[in-house]
């Protein structure tokens, strides 16, 4: 420090005014001469310097109050006073001991009474609390600076107005715009305009003072056009009187985050849209058997929605007990053991429609991350299909081994029945003969009658035999179902009787088809007597009809081919057929009553009509309910029917003129033709070879007027002896004759001309009647 100076003389400083109340003021106050020296100085400037007025007195105030290296910020302070002008600055002085604070001066010029300026007078007031107070606040400011500008979130200062008064560039940069191109856009016109509503309500009622603040999801439409997902919360910062002086909002950019829910969400969806989509039952369950997870095909099965079915149990929805402890306890198995289970088949209802549908099902345990047990896994996948296919190949093999054996029993059938024909047929003839030859009312007449009378019952039986070996006279015309029910029931009102109801159901259409009309209605009236014989009580009998579409028809009847099908079904509410008989119920001669009552053909009639028909006969039966049996014959399509026409029997006045040459392999048939004929006055040729009688026949054909051929015969068919003949005469007038009508051959031979057909055992007078009408038309042809 200088050295010390003698202070200004005291009449100079006693003429400041106002020297006590100086001493007393609360600030310092200093008064240095021209040259810096303290001149006066008060009680609070000692108070803030550390010095006493002695010590101060006449000393440099610059060494006083600053370090040596500050001396000029006072210095070049005093040469503007010295040059006439006042300052006020803030300065950092120095106590004594060296601790320093901060002080603002008020300095001024101060002037004697020459009007010269003898000095600078200051005013000092401590401002150190208020430095630091503001040098806290700076750095508060700098710190809410900073993180305003951190490039974490958006930030904005708003005025209730809605206009911008700051907002960062981060939000700038989340937007994509300039900070003077945002500063003029109100943040309404930047909102996408789906949630401008939502935000505006919360805006307001914030202004309000009806919330504080508020948060939302929001969008936003950057300057490019794309939208940002935004996550945003609003602040109001108030004023004393409780008006919102700003509002400060804080924006986070979420698209990404978005983007994750939405790819989570969509992932989501996809899952569920994979398990509901699978038509396998997918289900988890927790340890008390609750659904934790099932998929669309779960809830469909027990009648309801996903949603219902989670944290609920099967007892729930199902009412059947013995399904759920069942499925329960192949649960608690896979839970307790933590082995997975197989289970091949299992029977679940259908709550919709009561159904039993079976399912295979797997089931797995599912582990936490400690290993333990807490749900499983089930997956069933429904194989009710595949049940029942397998139960309906069973029965299909079956209908085709039960087809194949009476294939053969037919086979066997119409062999034995061709034979007994034959027989009947050389039987019966020469019967004809003798009744023709003899006398009436002799015993031998009487005998041959009674004889007559009984091949005609064995004619018959054979004409059952061979209806069931769809051999029988077809004889087909157009008619409906309908019209057959009701002509049968016409002619057995009486046989049914009153006891037995009978209803026919309507139907909304004709049902068309093509059949020998007196075969189904045998096929019908046995069926009917049938329903009546197991109803001995009295019932119901009700015929009912409908149209099937069958695909695969062949293991019904190989003939049959895929198409439309009428089904005519005769059903009552009889005994029933019992399981071990079913099997056994169309077989020839096999029945179930007593001896004497039945000889077991009417089954097998039916049976054998139907499949003659390219159709087939079908039967339900339940033991004590009754019986259906329903005739499935393909609907009506255009056919020529082959027909016995019938001609005024002969008589032995008749006279027949005319060469007739006849081919049998029977030669007691061939012989008796030849000589029954030739009772008649026709010339007749026999044979019973047919190659030797097709030899004869091309040197003899002009002298031939009638050839009767038999439509079975060894090595050369009927059919093959006719296209012969024809190709040697093509005018040949032929009749076919067989013990048993091989219908596609016969329908044939009668397009390509051949004039009728018999069935054996043939009435000899019918055939004679024919033969007469025959000739007399072709001599009145020919102008004899």
């Amino acid at each position: 420090m200088s050295s010390k100076r003698p202070p200004a003389p005291v009449s100079t400083v006693s003429e400041l005014p106002f020297a006590q109340i100086i001493e007393n003021l609360g600030e310092g106050i200093i008064f240095c001469d021209r040259d810096d020296r303290v001149a006066l100085t008060n009680r609070r400037m000692s108070e803030m310097s550390g010095y006493s007025a002695d010590e101060m007195l006449g000393n440099l105030v610059y060494e006083l109050l600053l370090p040596e290296p500050e001396y000029d910020l006072i210095r070049n302070r005093t040469k503007r006073r010295l040059a006439g002008l006042s300052d006020q600055y803030e300065i950092l002085l120095q106590r004594r001991g060296g601790a320093r604070f901060w002080a603002l001066i008020t300095a001024t010029p101060f002037f004697g009474s020459d009007g010269s300026i003898i000095g600078s007078l200051g005013a000092i007031t401590d401002i150190t609390e208020r430095k630091q107070a503001e040098g806290a606040l700076r750095k508060s400011e700098e710190r809410l600076r900073h993180i305003f500008e951190m490039p974490l979130v958006g930030i904005a200062i708003t005025s209730p107005a809605k206009q911008w008064i700051d907002f960062n560039d981060k939000l700038c940069q989340l937007l994509g715009y300039e900070r003077e191109e945002l500063i003029d856009i109100p943040w309404t016109a930047i909102t996408h305009e789906e949630d401008l509503n939502k935000d505006l309500v919360l805006y307001n009622e914030t202004i309000a003072g009806q919330r504080d603040g508020y948060s939302l999801d929001k969008r936003f439409r950057r300057k490019n056009g794309t939208i940002m997902h935004s996550s945003m919360s609003v602040g109001a910062v108030r004023k004393a009187d409780r008006s919102v002086d700003y509002l400060i909002a804080v924006i986070q950019d979420v698209s990404d985050w978005n983007k994750v829910q939405l790819e989570l969400a969509r992932q989501k969806d996809f899952l569920r849209l994979v398990i509901d989509s699978n038509p396998n039952l997918i289900f988890v369950k927790d340890r008390d058997f609750r659904f934790s997870l099932v998929n669309k095909a779960v809830a469909d099965l027990y009648g309801t929605s996903a949603s219902q079915l989670i944290g609920r149990a099967d007892r729930e929805f199902n009412p059947n007990a013995k399904e759920v402890d069942s499925f329960n306890s192949d649960d608690r198995r896979v839970i307790e053991t933590g082995t997975p289970i197989f289970v091949p088949e299992e029977i679940v209802t259908d709550q919709r429609s009561g159904e039993q549908r079976w399912l295979q099902t797997i089931k797995k345990p599912l582990r936490g991350e400690d290993g333990a047990v807490t749900h499983l896994l089930g997956v069933a996948t429904d194989i009710t299909d595949r049940k029942k296919a397998e139960q309906e190949a069973i029965r299909l093999q079956r209908q085709l081994l039960q087809a194949q054996k009476m294939e053969a029993i037919g086979q066997l059938a119409a062999g034995i029945a061709h034979d007994l024909n034959n027989a009947l047929a050389a039987v019966v003839g020469h019967l004809q003969l003798l009744k023709l030859r003899g006398r009436r009312d002799t015993p031998e007449t009487l005998s041959v009658e009674t004889a007559l009378k009984g091949c005609e019952r064995a004619s018959s039986l054979v004409e059952q035999l061979l209806g069931f070996a769809r051999q029988g006279k077809y004889h087909p015309q157009l008619t409906t179902l309908q019209q057959l029910v009701s002509d049968t029931l016409s002619f057995l009102g009486r046989i049914i009787g009153t006891d037995h109801t009978i209803t026919v159901r309507p139907f909304s259409q004709d049902l068309q088809v093509d059949i020998d009309v007196a075969q189904l209605q045998q096929a019908l009236t046995n069926l009917i007597i049938n329903a009546k014989q197991a109803m001995p009580n009295g019932g119901a009998i009700t015929f009912d009809f409908a149209v099937r579409e069958v695909l695969s028809p062949r293991n019904m009847n190989p003939k049959a081919v895929p198409g439309k099908y009428a089904v005519l079904s005769v059903i009552d509410t009889g005994c029933g057929i019992s399981t071990e008989h079913m099997d056994k119920i169309f077989e020839p001669f096999f029945t179930t009553k007593p001896v004497g009552q039945g000889t077991g053909l009417g089954l097998s009639t039916v049976y054998g009509i139907l499949q003659n028909h390219c159709g087939w006969v079908e039967v339900q039966s339940e033991v004590g309910i009754g019986s259906m049996f329903s005739l499935v014959l393909p609907l009506a399509s255009v056919s020529t029917p082959i027909s016995d026409n019938k001609y005024k029997k002969a008589t032995t006045a008749s006279v027949g003129q005319g060469r007739i040459m006849v081919v049998d392999d029977e030669e007691s048939i061939s012989e008796l033709m030849r000589q029954y004929l030739a009772h008649f006055g026709y010339q007749v040729h026999a044979f019973c070879d047919p190659q030797v009688a097709l030899d004869w026949f091309r040197t003899h054909f002009s002298e031939i007027d009638l050839l009767i051929l038999d439509m079975k015969m060894p090595l050369i068919t009927g059919e093959a002896f006719f296209k012969e003949a024809r190709a040697i005469d093509p005018n040949v007038a032929a009749v076919l004759m067989s013990g048993y009508s091989q219908d596609e051959a016969a329908q044939r031979l009668l397009a390509s001309g051949a004039l009728n057909y018999f069935s054996k055992p043939t009435k000899l007078d019918d055939l004679v009647s024919w033969i007469n009408s025959f000739m007399g038309k072709r001599r009145k042809l020919n102008g004899e």
